[in-house]
């Protein structure tokens, strides 16, 4: 039976790439399983690489103050870690396999649920547990006048909230099903098959933390009891 470790995350934590490189040089996986497809993994990567050497390039002036230039930052690097960290765990460990086990299909179907939260966050009739106060001034507001600490404070609460009505309320039952229990049965395949296929192996799967430890019953890890998986969140990194 292979080692399997499941690792929590949640876009837009600042300490991501850190929290993720600490728990992967740690377990020393020499397979990462992502919920991402080979294209955006690839974009992702490219977008990363863009977005780092221009800023790289930008002098700090008048209309670009070093504290929105630390924001800058701060927020791009955290808004596709999972994929970045992945990357550069591989670029140590070259005989380590990258696994995409997300459907292509479930893309578009995660960007609807994201910008349906955003729509009931902003009109007032959510209070949504994916988008912080912090969260919802954007990006370009929070590279303006955001306060790190306060958003890396807000997102570490979110690791804690586990309660499936809070996504329930935010999206309805019918996009919670879709979004979450059909996605879950489809991971939990895809992880079995990659499991069975490599006995031998210390496996790393990494998702979004309610599909860890949402608390419904029938969330990844609970599905896996079987192979005696761990489960650790990205703040338990700060531990080690």
């Amino acid at each position: 039976m292979p080692e399997l470790l499941l690792i929590g995350t949640a876009h837009r934590d600042l300490r991501g790439p850190e929290r993720l490189a600490k728990l992967l040089d740690n377990y020393s996986p020499n397979k990462v399983c992502l919920e991402t497809t080979p294209e955006i993994f690839q974009r992702a990567i490219r977008t990363h690489e863009i977005e780092m050497e221009s800023l790289s390039r930008l002098p700090t002036s008048l209309f670009y103050i070093s504290a929105e230039l630390q924001r800058h930052r701060l927020i791009y690097s955290s808004g596709a870690f999972e994929a970045v960290t992945t990357q550069k765990y591989k670029q140590k460990n070259p005989s380590t396999d990258i696994i995409f086990i997300e459907k292509e299909s479930s893309t578009k179907l995660v960007q609807d649920y994201a910008e349906r939260v955003r729509s009931r966050t902003l009109d007032g009739s959510s209070k949504s547990r994916l988008l912080t106060p912090q969260l919802t001034l954007g990006i370009n507001g929070f590279i303006k006048e955001g306060d790190p600490a306060l958003l890396q404070k807000e997102i570490d609460i979110m690791y804690r909230e586990n309660d499936p009505k809070l996504l329930i309320d935010e999206a309805g039952p019918s996009m919670f099903r879709r979004v979450m229990i059909e996605r879950d049965a489809h991971f939990v395949s895809r992880i079995r098959e990659i499991a069975g296929s490599h006995p031998r192996d210390k496996i790393a799967v990494i998702l979004g933390n309610f599909h860890i430890f949402g608390n419904y019953g029938l969330n990844v890890f609970d599905q896996l009891m079987d192979l005696n998986p761990k489960r650790v969140m990205l703040p338990d990194a700060d531990k080690l």
